[in-house]
């Protein structure tokens, strides 16, 4: 590990010689990773389901519905707002559905695939910076 810079400048690298093994992997080796973690994520959503009117969905979808059209709910809005203000994922999801102007469930299920990717990718640069051995 080197700490040119700072007391934290090489925290989370690798070093290997000279080369940096999280930011200088060769193109053919980070897009079969990034293929690796794509499947993993399908394979994911595959066995585990998508669900998407379970748990505190009651809460989420209709305020994911009203960022997406303000119009939905006239009334009663209360009740899920009271929540589901707490959160970005609202926000988020309904503002990607209205600027995309993709359904609103198809947007929702993309979110949900695209997360676990995400916390996979997470967990693989976290695994790469351990020094297992």
């Amino acid at each position: 590990m080197s700490c040119n810079g700072g007391a934290w400048a090489g925290v989370g690298r690798v070093y290997a010689g000279n080369r940096d093994l999280l930011t200088d992997h060769p193109l053919p080796a980070r897009g079969k990773t990034t293929l690796g973690l794509l499947l993993l994520a399908l394979a994911a959503v595959l066995v585990h389901g998508y669900h998407p009117g379970a748990d505190d969905a009651a809460i989420y979808v209709p305020a994911i519905k009203q960022v997406a059209d303000p119009a939905l709910y006239p009334f009663g809005a209360e009740f899920f707002l009271s929540h589901a203000h707490l959160s970005l994922c609202a926000f988020l999801v309904g503002n990607s559905a209205r600027l995309s102007h993709l359904p609103i469930d198809l947007v929702i299920l993309a979110w949900h695939a695209g997360c676990i990717f995400l916390l996979l990718a997470a967990s693989w640069r976290v695994l790469a910076v351990l020094p297992l051995r």
